[in-house]
């Protein structure tokens, strides 16, 4: 997997818990109108999606984390440690480092491309 991907792809799976735990607040609206054997296996169920889907972005951040910490440049690291392993916007990234959103995203186009070029 490209290191770029992976970055990409913690994005991913943080979207997939929030589906999860929406799932799971929806199912338990419904929890008065199943009996409650089925209402516990499916609860069940979903919190083991839950726990592997945080199991799996734990393992993925840790190997991105560590991808971009070999990073000589400090700008390149705080962008993507900013962006892709705290997950914050552009918008907010920019505001942390104080540079423009349009730079930033300038950065992790070019960091993205340095850290590809130097493990693939």
């Amino acid at each position: 997997m490209r290191s770029s991907e992976l970055l990409k792809q913690i994005g991913d799976i943080e979207k997939g818990i929030i589906l999860l735990e929406e799932e799971l607040a929806s199912f338990e609206k419904s929890i008065s109108r199943a009996p409650t054997k089925t209402v516990m296996s499916k609860l069940l169920a979903i919190k083991r999606k839950i726990e592997k889907e945080i199991t799996e972005q734990a393992k993925l951040k840790i190997e991105a984390y560590n991808i971009v910490q070999t990073m000589n440049n400090d700008i390149f690291r705080s962008v993507l440690v900013y962006r892709y392993i705290c997950l914050h916007t552009i918008e907010e990234t920019a505001e942390i480092l104080n540079i423009s959103p349009r730079h930033i995203s300038r950065i992790c186009t070019k960091a993205l491309k340095k850290i590809d070029e130097q493990y693939n």
